[in-house]
Formats: structure tokens, C-alpha cells, sequence
């Protein structure tokens, strides 16, 4: 077992509420809590662009960030496999994590991050402060579990397939309720299709 602070940067998003003069700001898109679902997914096409400080540098979302959901009735992690053609910049109170990818490989920490073990931990800290939020100190003593690549990209591998399983079943299940609603509708107009 290993910190999450050991193998990953970790910062606060981009404080939106402070009022930026002269040059000191830039334009850019941003990902705020509201953007990202309960599966650690957001839609690029509907980020909205704020002003943010000159120096957001370091809220920029690269290649192999995590984006974790800090607060709200679930507490996600957004993996990040691609670079995006345009700037997005995380705010508060979502965390940036950057993971080592030398010591973990961030499908594997997103994974971990929202693994039902993790979550119970997350119930357990907002048990005892009685607010649904994630302090970043908090996160940072996150205990994950090394393994080798291998093992990491085996347990990626198997959640993917996972996935795909039950994204085909919720497809099979429409399907089945398609033809159910098109049975009843051909019994109802006494027709034979």
C-alpha cells in the first residue's frame, strides 16, 4: 500500500469566484462539478468558457489526468486518456490529479479511485464530518494498492470488458423493450407485420 500523494500530484481546481483585473486573466473552458456525471464522464462540447487567471497553467487537463469529483452525492474520478485540441482548465472544488505514470498507471488510480473500497473509505471520512466533500489532505493519505503494470493493466483490461458487458445488456435490454412495444402495438391495431 502506497499514499496517493506518493505516486500522483494532486491540486485544487481554479478558484472561479475571484475577480480577475487588467491582464491578469485569460479565457478558457472550464470543467466545473456540475459538468462531470456519475460515471467520471463529461461532454467536452457543453464546457462553458470563464475567465481564469493568467497563470492556470497548472489547472490545465493533459493527457493521463485524473479530474476527481470532490463533493456532491458521488464522489468520481474522470480519467483523461487523450490530449484536447483546446484548453480546459479544472475549477474548484474538483481536483486535479497527476498521476506518476513511472510508479501507476492512471487507468489503474481512476479505477482504484472509484472502486466500491475506495468509496466506502470516501463514506466513512463524510460519516464523520457529516459533509458530502472530500478534503484534499484527505485524499492526499489515500491508501492504494501498488502492483506490478502488468496486474494494472490486466484489472484496466478486465473493467473495460466489464463495461462493454454492460453497456451490450443495457442495448439487449432496449432492444427487448423495442420489440415488446411494437408486439403490444401490432395486438392493439389487430394487424400482422
Amino acid at each position: 500500500m502506497i499514499k496517493l500523494s506518493d505516486v500522483c500530484g494532486i491540486c485544487r481546481g481554479v478558484d472561479l469566484n475571484t475577480r480577475y483585473r487588467g491582464g491578469t486573466f485569460d479565457i478558457a473552458k472550464v470543467v466545473r462539478l456540475e459538468d462531470i456525471q456519475e460515471d467520471g464522464n463529461f461532454d467536452i462540447d457543453t464546457l462553458k468558457s470563464k475567465t481564469v487567471p493568467l497563470n492556470h497553467r497548472k489547472y490545465i487537463v493533459g493527457k493521463g489526468d485524473i479530474i476527481f469529483r470532490s463533493e456532491g452525492d458521488f464522489l468520481t474520478a474522470a480519467y483523461q486518456p487523450n490530449d484536447f485540441t483546446e484548453v480546459i482548465v479544472v475549477a474548484s472544488p474538483l481536483y486535479l490529479l497527476r498521476p506518476n505514470r513511472s510508479k501507476i498507471l492512471p487507468e489503474y488510480l481512476a479505477w482504484m479511485i472509484n472502486h466500491l473500497t475506495t468509496q466506502r473509505y470516501f463514506e466513512y471520512l463524510i460519516g464523520k464530518t457529516g459533509l458530502r466533500k472530500i478534503k484534499l489532505s484527505d485524499l492526499a493519505k489515500l491508501e492504494i494498492d501498488l502492483l506490478d503494470s502488468t496486474s494494472n493493466e490486466l484489472i484496466i483490461e478486465t473493467a473495460d470488458l466489464i463495461d462493454e458487458r454492460n453497456r451490450l445488456q443495457n442495448h439487449l435490454n432496449n432492444l427487448k423493450m423495442m420489440k415488446a412495444h411494437f408486439e403490444l402495438m401490432r395486438v392493439r391495431e389487430g394487424t400482422d407485420c
